[in-house]
């Protein structure tokens, strides 16, 4: 069988990932290389608990720099800003791989190309951490009408659902139309409420831990702006609320 990422063959057996998803060991779609990277992790002398970018303390450029301690918790200047907009329980963010290198090569090949076969390639990894959250719900953001008619599948449910996870989405999309990769940073920053509440979704989520999920973590601003949604719903039942990403973006954009 051929890795669906390199097209190298795979000879390898199970990893530690099949082993901690509790789960039948399922047959290999990636070459031990490829599975590696889906083990990277985000490597830093801090990890930002607001977003999960790797900072240092003796950092020159503010992108990663400690802005402030607080809890305890260190922040990055971007996540400083947010806590002047959103309550402090929002502002808490995993992300799972440094989105470089053949990560962001398969992102591509996946989400803009729409090979929707790579969808099983973070598989392992998810399941992995699913695992380690027992009593959560997973939830995704809507994709645009138009993203939906381009790719003719929702991405990031697709991922959850190959991984064996079941997901909902409390959302309706409201938004412009525009895709999020086209906007820059500013134009990301400045969008203002892309979503909706969909109450009879919403209305039968259970009780547990509630976990929004994205591909990408960049700004922040899309996964802030559903959270900050979700949350008065969430305080009200009691419910946590959390969110994590296969990537966090590693590089300062314009």
């Amino acid at each position: 069988m051929k890795c669906i990422m390199c097209q190298e063959a795979c000879h390898q057996g199970p990893t530690i990932w099949d082993y901690l998803a509790w789960g039948p060991l399922p047959e290999s779609v990636l070459c031990r290389t490829c599975q590696d990277l889906w083990q990277t992790k985000i490597e830093g002398q801090v990890i930002c608990w607001g977003c999960g970018r790797a900072l240092s303390q003796e950092a020159q450029d503010p992108y990663h720099a400690v802005a402030i301690w607080q809890d305890q918790h260190a922040y990055c200047q971007e996540c400083q800003a947010w806590l002047s907009h959103y309550p402090i329980d929002l502002i808490h963010h995993q992300a799972l791989c440094p989105y470089q290198g053949a990560l962001r090569q398969w992102l591509h090949s996946y989400k803009y190309l729409g090979d929707i076969r790579q969808a099983q390639a973070p598989a392992q990894r998810l399941r992995a951490f699913a695992s380690q959250h027992p009593k959560a719900h997973w939830l995704v953001l809507p994709s645009s009408p138009a993203s939906l008619a381009q790719r003719q599948f929702h991405a990031t449910r697709q991922l959850l659902e190959v991984a064996g996870l079941k997901v909902a989405c409390p959302f309706d999309y409201v938004g412009d139309g525009v895709k999020q990769a086209s906007k820059s940073r500013q134009q990301r920053l400045a969008l203002g409420q892309v979503f909706a509440l969909k109450e009879e979704v919403l209305a039968h989520l259970p009780r547990g831990e509630w976990w929004l999920f994205d591909d990408v973590y960049t700004t922040g601003s899309t996964l802030l702006r559903a959270k900050s949604l979700l949350y008065p719903v969430a305080k009200i039942r009691q419910i946590p609320l959390y969110s994590f990403s296969l990537f966090r973006e590693g590089r300062a954009e314009k």
